[in-house]
């Protein structure tokens, strides 16, 4: 049997390493989390105008299309006048690549890019 003499178990650093470490990555997906589902929201949002169009379709008619997407689902981040649609090669273009800067700590930001929002209505 062993004696209570000797006890294992964390000691009061090792508690607040563990802390420090879980309040580290907890403050990081509470910065990065909503910015990272921004972006998908506006690749959803631009899926539906894919969708929903077609190439013969004036440039403006898709900018609008664009424009009540955002509106309707509340895109933030990203304009839609920061999406840039265009023709090439008889198709439209619709492309809203762009990339969020976003503060974690002092002094320190965290830089997300979206350089898949590009998509073709062919």
């Amino acid at each position: 049997m062993k004696s209570m003499n000797r006890q294992s178990g964390v000691s009061v650093i090792g508690v607040l390493l563990i802390v420090a470490l879980f309040s580290f990555f907890l403050t990081v997906m509470l910065r990065l989390v909503p910015t990272y589902v921004n972006g998908r929201s506006v690749g959803a949002a631009l899926n539906g105008v894919v969708e929903i169009s077609n190439p013969k379709e004036s440039l403006r008619a898709v900018n609008n299309k664009v424009s009540t997407a955002f509106t309707t689902n509340q895109i933030e981040g990203i304009s839609a006048r920061g999406v840039k649609v265009y023709r090439d090669k008889g198709a439209i273009i619709i492309d809203a690549r762009h990339e969020v800067r976003t503060k974690l700590f002092d002094g320190i930001d965290a830089v997300l890019m979206f350089d898949d929002l590009v998509f073709t209505i062919e």
